[in-house]
């Protein structure tokens, strides 16, 4: 596993509740490499490995955001149907991870 650092996965609950609430279809997944690292939002996502689901119970949320349940690999993370703007491409490559792009799907190592 040599540098390759650890993905957390979650579904964010409040946009689930704003796209009912407002007719909206934002994605609902929220990527983070790293427990505090920038979140890559997406419509679906998929993983390469093993994964591992944990639930925080009614103590301390496992992420920064407040997220309770969360998955969490060091395999590649494909995200499927997320529109990165260059900036933001920019800056996954800059922190070493590999992203592969197409009109669909980008992975993340």
């Amino acid at each position: 596993m040599t540098g390759q650092r650890l993905k957390y996965i979650h579904v964010n609950q409040h946009i689930i509740k704003s796209n009912l609430k407002h007719g909206k279809n934002e994605p609902v997944f929220t990527i983070k490499i790293g427990r505090s690292g920038k979140a890559i939002k997406a419509f679906s996502v998929s993983t390469e490995g093993q994964c591992l689901f944990s639930y925080g119970g009614n103590g301390k949320p496992i992420l920064p955001c407040g997220a309770r349940v969360v998955a969490a690999t060091y395999g590649a993370v494909i995200i499927e149907n997320a529109e990165f703007k260059s900036q933001e491409i920019a800056w996954h490559i800059s922190q070493n991870l590999v992203i592969l792009i197409n009109k669909t799907n980008r992975v993340i190592n």
